[in-house]
This record gives C-alpha cells, structure tokens and sequence, in this order.
C-alpha cells in the first residue's frame, strides 16, 4: 500500500474503510505544522462560507459556477472551492443540474443554493 492512500484519520482510501469529510480544515495529522496551519485557518472558514452565501443568495436560481464566485468574491480558487464543498457537505449548496462555459470555454457546474436548507 502506498503511503498516500491513507486519508488523515489513517483509512484507506481504496478499501472502502475512508470516512466521510470530518468539516476540520484539513492537514497531515504526522505534520506539527500542518496541523498548526490547519487551525490557524480554522476561523476563516466560517467568514469565507458566508461570503459565499451571500453571493449565491444575490443570484438567486441563476447561481455561480466556481470560477464566477472567485471572481466576484477576490476569493482565490484554492479557497473558494473547499468553502464551496463544505457548503455543499452541509446541505446549503447543492448541483443545479445546469452548467455554464468557464472563460477557457469548458463547462462548468452551475452551483445554487438549496432551498429550505
């Protein structure tokens, strides 16, 4: 088994035994400094899920495929996208079934917010 098959509670990711996304920011749990990175970032997560919520609830059913959120948030992708999957984890966000072409002219999903959540 490769190291890297192993997620960060030690499952493997190819035995069927990996967990479901805890909702911590995540990090290598052998890493002092990752982990340390990991809860220095832990507030921010909260701020930047809101901010996005914000932005989707603006849009209305015509939502936002990612690369639209970070253009209008400033919000860089690598920090856009895991606040937007963690939105869709919570049930907040979901898939509209709809894509949009991104500026490099490949389809993108269209992401808006679920209703009643």
């Amino acid at each position: 088994m490769h190291r890297h098959s192993r997620t960060i509670d030690g499952s493997d990711l190819f035995d069927g035994t990996a967990r479901a996304y805890s909702g911590g920011p995540p990090c290598v749990s052998h890493s002092v400094t990752s982990v340390e990175a990991a809860e220095s970032i832990d507030h921010t997560r909260t701020g930047g899920r809101a901010c996005l919520l914000r932005f989707l609830l603006d849009q209305a059913n015509h939502g936002a495929t990612d690369e639209e959120m970070q253009t209008a948030t400033g919000m860089n992708p690598s920090t856009q996208r895991p606040r937007r999957c963690e939105l869709v984890e919570m049930g907040k966000v979901r898939d509209s079934s709809n894509t949009r072409p991104t500026k490099s002219g490949r389809k993108a999903v269209v992401w808006v917010l679920n209703q009643g959540a």
